[in-house]
């Protein structure tokens, strides 16, 4: 944070410290000043795919999530292939329950691009929870876990695709796995009126 201050107070144009300073707050927990420096840094870059991403995620973090989609069409619009954003946008539309078949073209997309990401995988999954297809959210949630077996998102999302299926012993089972790793991991299920 020091060093990008610094950076700042040498260079007060210098688009890319204010980018890297927004992420440096927003991993503090600061999401106003981390808006406040991505917004400078577009102002100076309006063409940073990467940084309209970034602002797109603190504003997920701050539950606007129609800003934040904006961000994430901004982004893909300057660089299509842009997989982290193609991601961002598939989890927000899915857990605002809007456009959902475009939420699943954009977690494909993403997947096209970068095949064994397991957020992105388990994104696709919840996208399946939400236009209520249990059985293939479960195949997504197996294979994001296969990747990365402490995903907590993964987990939860899994207890509830089994439950829709009807294996309730199972569906425990992955919610406390969930709980255990991220014990608020089922907030964001419920903000998306997924239980």
């Amino acid at each position: 944070m020091a060093d990008y201050s610094e950076a700042i107070r040498l260079n007060p144009d210098y688009a890319f410290a204010y980018g890297n300073r927004a992420r440096a707050h927003r991993s503090l927990g600061d999401l106003d000043r981390a808006i406040a420096d991505f917004d400078q840094s577009l102002t100076l870059d309006p063409n940073n795919a990467n940084d309209f991403n970034g602002r797109g995620v603190i504003y997920f973090d701050k539950k606007q999530y129609a800003r934040a989609i904006e961000d994430f069409d901004q982004a893909i619009r300057l660089d299509p292939e842009q997989s982290l954003a193609l991601s961002n946008r598939c989890w927000s539309k899915a857990l605002v329950g809007e456009q959902l078949l475009q939420a699943l073209a954009d977690c494909n997309e993403a997947l096209r691009l970068r095949p064994h990401h397991a957020a992105t995988i388990a994104n696709r999954a919840f996208v399946y929870l939400r236009l209520a297809d249990p059985h293939r959210a479960i195949a997504d949630y197996n294979a994001a876990l296969e990747l990365d077996p402490k995903n907590a998102h993964a987990l939860h999302g899994r207890s509830i695709a089994r439950r829709q299926s009807g294996d309730a012993d199972a569906a425990e089972v992955d919610a406390a796995a969930a709980k255990l790793i991220r014990p608020d991991v089922s907030a964001e299920f419920v903000n998306g009126n997924i239980n």
